[in-house]
């Protein structure tokens, strides 16, 4: 709507208002004067703010955008680093310290040993969504502009604040949702092939997922989220989670699913590392692990598994 100045709004109250009144004064008789000048300027004095309120310009869509790299900041969310054009080949991970209006710091809690971050290079920077007015956004391209590197890699570095941010695809794999959990059974043990006993997997799991165990318990209330031929999400007791499993450390995953066309349970085993540990609400926390290896039992009694790398 169009902004109106002081001279303009009195124009129209002289013309709407005050015009009409006076010849309407002028045909009465005296002793109604003064009521009708009390109620001329009550008048005047509503459509005033009528006015004044209808020409200010409207706020709707002028309103600042959110700073995701302040929301990213307060959150402590981590971030993947990787090259523009190559989203799921993760060279490092890193939170951000600082949003400032010219750069963002961040520091490396993860770094591969690339030297791609170095300054001057052009890297990529993925997060968890966040909503915007334009839709989700979940990555930005950015250039570094200076780093601290400690023992040879990369410790902490600024980048550029992003002009615009992106909705990145970063799934390599399509995930599945379990909505049945009877046709799925998971265990999962802390460790490598290499570290774990040959015969770990008669040994009580650290964290089960509808495979009940006489052993221990706790584990009734954990279910599967989705699952893919990358990785598997599952929801977990926080009492199975804390103090446990941490970000990056190795486990051995035992899936144990129904095949429907052969009308059994087969086992499919995996190795791989826990990639993110999310407290959702306190009463349950998400666990997702990236599968780096499959396995094959080699034996009848099940005890000797060959692993191959993904």
């Amino acid at each position: 709507m169009e902004t109106l100045d002081i001279q303009t709004i009195i124009s129209r109250i002289d013309q709407l208002v005050l015009a009409p009144a006076k010849k309407i004064l002028d045909t009465l008789p005296p002793e109604y004067v003064p009521l009708i000048l009390g109620t001329a300027a009550a008048v005047a004095f509503i459509v005033t703010l009528l006015v004044i309120v209808l020409s200010r310009p409207s706020k709707k869509g002028a309103e600042a955008p959110i700073s995701i790299p302040g929301q990213l900041r307060k959150e402590g969310a981590i971030i993947d680093i990787a090259l523009p054009g190559a989203p799921t080949s993760i060279c490092g991970r890193a939170v951000v310290t600082a949003a400032k209006r010219d750069r963002i710091r961040l520091e490396m809690i993860e770094n591969a040993g690339s030297v791609i971050i170095k300054q001057g290079a052009e890297i990529l920077l993925m997060f968890r969504p966040q909503k915007t007015q334009a839709g989700k956004v979940n990555s930005f391209v950015t250039q570094v502009i200076n780093t601290e590197n400690r023992d040879g890699l990369c410790s902490r570095l600024c980048v550029e604040v992003p002009e615009n941010y992106q909705n990145t695809p970063r799934r390599q794999h399509r995930r599945k949702r379990v909505v049945d959990q009877q046709f799925i059974r998971v265990k999962v043990w802390l460790g490598s092939p290499e570290t774990l006993p040959s015969e770990f997997s008669d040994a009580v799991p650290d964290l089960a997922v509808n495979s009940y165990d006489p052993r221990a318990g706790g584990h009734e209330n954990n279910s599967v989220i989705n699952i893919s031929k990358g990785g598997i999400g599952v929801s977990a007791s926080p009492e199975l989670v804390k103090n446990k499993f941490t970000l990056d450390c190795d486990v051995v995953v035992n899936i144990f699913m129904f095949n429907f066309r052969q009308k059994i349970f087969k086992p499919y085993w995996y190795a791989g590392k826990v990639r993110a540990i999310e407290d959702h609400d306190s009463s349950n926390f998400r666990i997702g692990v990236e599968f780096t290896r499959s396995g094959a039992m080699q034996d009848e009694d099940e005890q000797t598994i060959e692993w191959i790398d993904l």
